[in-house]
């Protein structure tokens, strides 16, 4: 009798097991200690491996060293690409097309002197453009948000304004398209065109829409339009999926989402970075069934130091 009860209980401990791999959205994660002293930007990947932008700052915070990362996917061993940047225009934003080609954002302060790169999939230097009259002069570096689509154009957000500037294969301003009276939270590529992720509180506090960017037409033409998102959230990756349209990144979770549904389905249940004591983070998705984050301790008024950045995948 106490036998059939041990594998009763034992049966019914692996259906509660079962049943909790089978909902638990939190993924598992892999954290990855990185040894060297630098401050992670714009992380993107391609079909086989990461990039990113690795910054040395001196203590009165000016760029020391700005380099090109690339990391093996699943390691932390970072391997330095041999593109330099020039002296005083930091690398600053990275995007990756379908075609593997990886694009280059550089800057200096103040966005005075602003480059494009373009580099082949075997990572050898093909354009250079110089942009500088495009860009808005503001304090501080750079854009927030980068891309490029299946027509060689360059899709920039800037930090001030309210809008998204785009300039032709040639660097050469086209348009700048406003947001209106939305918020803007990230920019992301499919198939070749440039999506933006907006939240729509004039329509409805809970309201978020996925637009493609018509340059013909310099407007944006909604794709769809409903709460397919928790309202309060703040996202700031938005990918193509292999098995569905968009992957999207908040602070709260991550999903995936479907063009004319009505609500993402979420696959990542949380991913605080107050999990371990980081509290800054650059993230990409990667072949619709991985996210990794890099993340960062933030040290006020002293240099980053070795051991400070992990790379955390989250297999989902």
């Amino acid at each position: 009798m106490k036998r059939q009860i041990a594998v009763i209980a034992m049966i019914i401990i692996n259906v509660v097991l079962l049943i909790y791999q089978l909902t638990d959205k939190s993924g598992t994660v892999k954290i990855l200690p990185m040894e060297e002293a630098y401050y992670p930007y714009s992380l993107v990947a391609d079909n086989e491996n990461y990039y990113f932008i690795g910054i040395e700052f001196a203590e009165d915070g000016s760029v020391l060293k700005s380099q090109i990362c690339q990391v093996d996917n699943g390691e932390s061993d970072p391997r330095i690409l041999n593109i330099k940047a020039p002296d005083e225009i930091p690398f600053y934003q990275l995007f990756v097309d379908e075609k593997e080609n990886l694009y280059i954002f550089l800057c200096n302060d103040r966005n005075e002197r602003c480059e494009i790169w373009k580099l082949s999939p075997d990572k050898v230097i093909t354009k250079k453009l110089d942009i500088s009259e495009c860009i808005s002069k503001v304090e501080g570096y750079g854009i927030s948000a980068f891309a490029v689509d299946n027509e060689g154009r360059y899709y920039l957000r800037e930090y001030v304004g309210n809008g998204t500037l785009i300039l032709d294969e040639n660097g050469e301003k086209l348009c700048r398209i406003g947001d209106g009276d939305r918020g803007f939270h990230c920019m992301g590529a499919r198939d070749g065109k440039i999506y933006i992720l907006y939240n729509t509180p004039a329509l409805s506090p809970g309201q978020f829409e996925i637009d493609s960017i018509n340059v013909a037409e310099k407007r944006l033409d909604i794709e769809s339009t409903g709460n397919f998102l928790p309202l309060e959230d703040i996202y700031s990756v938005l990918g193509a999926g292999e098995r569905c349209d968009f992957l999207i990144r908040g602070m709260r979770g991550a999903y995936k989402y479907n063009l004319g549904e009505p609500k993402a389905e979420k696959i990542i249940d949380s991913f605080y970075i107050a999990q371990f004591p980081y509290n800054s983070s650059t993230s990409c998705f990667f072949k619709d069934n991985q996210l990794l984050v890099i993340a960062k301790k933030q040290h006020i008024g002293e240099g980053i130091k070795y051991g400070d950045v992990n790379f955390c995948y989250y297999a989902f």
